[in-house]
């Protein structure tokens, strides 16, 4: 079984574009904090590359922005690349965490499709 889970922020705005066939997608780089710091000065962070497929690409799009943090599953895929190993995370499910407005508290609020929108 090959799934992997991570929490982390977009590092900058997703990237829309369309395969050779026509099929929607969009890669994004999520930042994932790492549990140990080297140095109290800096926080250490992977960067992941992460590609979604048709809606959730359209999702992604729709949501994603530099610094929105996001709850990914997924499936690790490894490629060569001019002698460079590559993993990128292909997107099976994406959950979007921000805060929202509600009177004067903020309150947690997570998107998983379009169909658990209040509007």
């Amino acid at each position: 079984m090959n799934k992997i889970i991570l929490l982390g922020n977009f590092t900058k705005d997703p990237e829309f574009k369309n395969s050779k066939n026509g099929t929607p997608y969009a890669t994004f780089c999520l930042a994932v904090k790492k549990k140990y710091q080297i140095n109290k000065e800096t926080e250490n962070a992977d960067f992941i590359h992460c590609i979604a497929w048709d809606k959730s690409a359209e999702i992604v799009m729709k949501f994603g922005k530099k610094g929105i943090k996001a709850l990914i599953e997924g499936e690790l895929n490894m490629f060569m690349a001019e002698n460079n190993t590559i993993y990128k995370v292909k997107i099976d499910n994406i959950e979007f965490l921000f805060k929202v407005k509600d009177d004067d508290d903020f309150a947690d609020s997570v998107i998983q499709n379009e169909s658990n929108l209040p509007f």
